[in-house]
């Protein structure tokens, strides 16, 4: 579950940067 954990984070953060770029 570990590796599934960080994946989700990781891809979540990803997400959130590349929206944040968008925005801006």
């Amino acid at each position: 579950t570990g590796s599934g954990s960080w994946k989700i984070i990781f891809g979540t953060g990803t997400k959130l940067t590349v929206q944040k770029r968008e925005s801006k």
